[in-house]
């Protein structure tokens, strides 16, 4: 059975957090509108995650596409995205 996931979007201003939620896991990110770029999106918690073993590079990279094609829908879907994997970050521009 799969379990439901999905990418919640909040923000004020310039700024604010996606959840990613899949059954009890919930990851924060961190999210700004950038200068030379729409957004940038990083995932601390999903490095650390990753780093210390508690998520495989594969499941951490699954996580980072599905965000950042989950925020290009809801909110810049004319937009492009890249993924920097080591960092955790992604760029929408």
């Amino acid at each position: 059975m799969e379990v439901e996931r999905q990418v919640l979007i909040e923000g004020s201003g310039r700024c604010g957090s996606i959840w990613y939620c899949e059954g009890p896991l919930r990851i924060e990110f961190d999210w700004e509108i950038g200068g030379a770029c729409v957004a940038l999106i990083w995932g601390n918690a999903l490095r650390q995650l990753r780093d210390s073993g508690s998520v495989t590079v594969d499941r951490a990279q699954e996580i980072l596409s599905f965000v950042a094609r989950q925020a290009v829908e809801q909110k810049a879907p004319s937009c492009a995205f890249e993924i920097d994997e080591e960092r955790c970050e992604i760029t929408i521009g």
